[in-house]
């Protein structure tokens, strides 16, 4: 009988820790479609930098064309952008296109990754909270458990996600 007890707790935790991660799932594309939203009625600032903006052609790679928007608003008692929202970046090289969305929570706390296009690496979704990745969609597949590979390419969109903070904060101050 405590054998079966303990199966039931063990089935209402799991149950527990699922719905938290769909709730946490929800939060981020309510994010997603409000900051779509956002820009789409222009109520968001954006930033452009253009990398190689005269198309000259790098040794060994050949066409290398760059596009990185931010997209961010203004605290009413800051100058500078404080709520970085979004972050775009587009690649164009000879061999291939790569395009990488970072979502943010306005608060500067990375919570989506959207990546295509890079060689080696499918069509992937990282989903973040409080700095550490609870699902990766690869393809059509979901994954809440995650091998090395996944985890290396988790982190590094972590770190660009951080830079990408940095690097608007810089470009203002």
């Amino acid at each position: 009988m405590n054998l079966m007890k303990i199966i039931c707790v063990l089935l209402l935790a799991a149950c527990a820790v699922q719905a938290s991660v769909e709730e946490d799932v929800q939060y981020i594309r309510s994010v997603y479609g409000d900051v779509g939203e956002q820009i789409e009625n222009g109520e968001l600032y954006r930033t452009s930098v253009e990398i190689n903006a005269d198309g000259l052609s790098y040794p060994a790679v050949g066409v290398y064309h760059g596009m990185l928007d931010f997209y961010f608003g203004y605290a009413e008692e800051s100058y500078y952008p404080d709520n970085l929202m979004k972050a775009v970046l587009t690649m164009e090289r000879s061999a291939y296109e790569e395009y990488t969305e970072f979502l943010y929570n306005g608060y500067g706390d990375l919570i989506f990754v959207y990546a295509t296009g890079q060689p080696n690496m499918p069509e992937m979704r990282f989903y973040y909270k409080s700095g550490e990745v609870f699902r990766i969609v690869e393809g059509s597949e979901t994954l809440h458990s995650f091998d090395d590979q996944q985890l290396e390419y988790a982190d590094r969109f972590m770190r660009q996600g951080t830079d990408l903070v940095e690097t608007l904060q810089r470009l203002f101050f």
